[in-house]
């Protein structure tokens, strides 16, 4: 099991891993940023749920997360995330906002920044980071909302023992 850190401590590492994580995106333009973001989001969360599942062959994975497979979208994995309880109903809403707002990112046929007035306020009425105090810049809401999220749910996960199921039971 994981030794069991203080929260300032544990407040520290996450910040320095969205720093990290923001440093990456810096100068990219808000389209690659919002997409890219979104995709290292869901990638994670994926990696999170193949966590709760019994060990699958690459060839399950494949037809869970691939295609047309059950999990291939990323409106599914966050339903799957809450029905694991990775977390609450709201984090759920805000992640749907997330979804949609990389949709509107990556087709869009005009240029679209996070200053455009609807990503704003979708931005400031739906992530409310923890960890910076609410910035008012709708891109840094976007991201470190995301950041922190996914770090919440990777420390919760951490800390529950024997997550897979090695060898599960055997029915006829």
């Amino acid at each position: 099991m994981p030794e069991k850190k203080e929260f300032k401590v544990l407040q520290k590492e996450a910040v320095e891993r969205a720093a990290k994580f923001f440093k990456e995106y810096d100068g990219d333009s808000d389209r690659a940023a919002a997409i890219l973001i979104a995709a290292d989001f869901e990638n994670a969360l994926k990696a999170e749920i193949e966590d709760e599942f019994v060990t699958l062959d690459t060839e399950i994975k494949n037809e869970i997360f691939t295609n047309s497979g059950a999990l291939s979208t990323f409106a599914a994995k966050i339903n799957i995330g809450y029905a694991l309880g990775l977390f609450g109903p709201e984090t759920r809403k805000s992640l749907k906002v997330a979804k949609n707002i990389r949709n509107k990112f990556a087709h869009a046929a005009e240029p679209l920044t996070f200053a455009d007035a609807k990503i704003s306020k979708l931005c400031k009425d739906n992530f409310e980071p923890i960890l910076n105090n609410n910035p008012e810049d709708s891109r840094e809401r976007y991201s470190r909302y995301l950041a922190e999220v996914i770090d919440n749910i990777k420390h919760a996960g951490a800390a529950r023992p024997n997550r897979k199921i090695r060898n599960p039971p055997a029915l006829p």
